[in-house]
């Protein structure tokens, strides 16, 4: 047979499975690949795959006018694109569900004339890095961080503002076009105030491809540098998918920077206390300052006479050199939980330590409900977190 007596059907199957590049210069070839390499399904095919779109935008008529638009727009990131957008989709999604006041902060992309004009003085950004922020231009002050928060009522420490994914015209702002340093601020950890821990992407002009993703503390001088990746794909990626997978707790609508490879747990009376911590290098001058954020959760299996209401506190706090203090006291943060079969209670706070290192470890006293006088009472185990 033929190729000008292939069936229709037959050569979009065949072109689907092309590259775009390979679609149009197959279309060079002869009058019956043309006309299939013009057809719809062949567009539609190459936008999903390549542009994340699975409808016609109501600016283009038709899904070749899609893949051109896409294209003239988003042409020079077009190896990177597909991931790139689907790490934001996938952010949108969870911030949506999970974090409301973040997903309205997100700002709309920068224009793609901003980028080229930085670009411009002398540096190269990575595609990645442009794409981004093509798609979303970091956040406004409205809401919590998108990279994490911390309460600083909680820490106790003064000012402690979330890290907010910085627009890009503030992520410049450390990029001196006389003296051309090599690095543009992603976050800092305190804008208001003095800024101590910073995540900061390194710019080459030798290779844009792997511009190397560090953390930057100036605590000491000159400041101490900590390399997170080697692009900066793979350290969003990397945090997008812990925070999606529920590595960091989310407590109304913020995400809190405690990591699950910290977490240790305890269950007593069908009760389980876990708890991680948290380091504050950006705090942490005179004293070493922790947070901890512990989830008491009953199962759902659980005797219902073992429901009841936390009363009180008791804290056994030790230092690195074996200095021990006890701490006592009413509920936990102001509030007096009851557990029943199947509940979750959630909590943070925050300690310090005048060593560089400590532990803690402690109970929760519970008076069960089955005991209108709430006399009877049950000891909840924390277990020990060595920070």
């Amino acid at each position: 047979m033929s190729l000008e007596k292939l069936p229709e059907h037959i050569l979009i199957q065949i072109l689907k499975h092309l590259s775009y590049t390979d679609v149009l210069q197959v279309g060079e070839t002869c009058k019956t690949l043309y006309a299939a390499s013009k057809l719809e399904p062949v567009w539609a095919t190459q936008c999903k795959r390549i542009w994340l779109v699975n409808k016609v935008p109501e600016k283009c008529e038709n899904w070749v006018e899609t893949f051109k638009y896409f294209y003239q727009e988003f042409g020079d990131t077009i190896e990177c694109y597909a991931t790139i957008r689907k790490i934001w989709n996938d952010l949108e999604e969870y911030l949506k569900e999970n974090c409301p006041g973040i997903f309205s902060s997100l700002l709309p992309g920068v224009e793609k004339k901003v980028l080229e004009d930085f670009e411009n003085l002398g540096y190269h950004l990575p595609k990645d890095f442009k794409l981004f922020y093509r798609i979303h231009n970091g956040q406004n002050n409205n809401g919590s961080g998108l990279l994490g928060s911390f309460d600083s009522e909680i820490t106790g420490v003064g000012d402690v503002p979330s890290r907010h994914l910085l627009p890009f015209e503030h992520v410049r702002k450390n990029w001196d076009s006389i003296n051309k340093l090599s690095y543009l601020t992603l976050f800092e950890a305190c804008e208001m105030a003095q800024t101590y821990f910073n995540i900061m992407m390194e710019l080459s002009e030798e290779n844009e491809s792997e511009p190397n993703i560090f953390a930057r503390s100036y605590l000491t001088m000159p400041p101490i540098d900590y390399k997170l990746a080697n692009t900066f794909t793979e350290w969003i990626q990397n945090y997008t998918e812990k925070l999606i997978d529920g590595k960091f707790p989310i407590i109304n609508g913020q995400i809190l920077m405690f990591d699950a490879n910290t977490e240790t747990s305890y269950t007593s009376y069908g009760i389980t206390v876990s708890v991680r911590w948290l380091f504050h290098l950006q705090l942490s001058h005179n004293k070493t300052h922790y947070s901890y954020y512990i989830k008491m959760s009953m199962a759902e299996d659980a005797p219902v006479s073992n429901s009841c209401q936390l009363l009180t506190r008791h804290w056994e706090i030790t230092d690195k050199d074996g200095k021990t203090e006890n701490v006592n006291g009413p509920g936990v943060v102001g509030q007096y939980p009851i557990m029943r079969p199947g509940a979750v209670y959630a909590w943070q706070s925050a300690t310090s330590f005048n060593t560089t290192t400590g532990s803690m470890k402690g109970h929760f006293v519970m008076a069960l409900l089955s005991d209108p006088t709430r006399q009877n009472t049950i000891n909840v185990i924390c277990p020990e977190f060595n920070m």
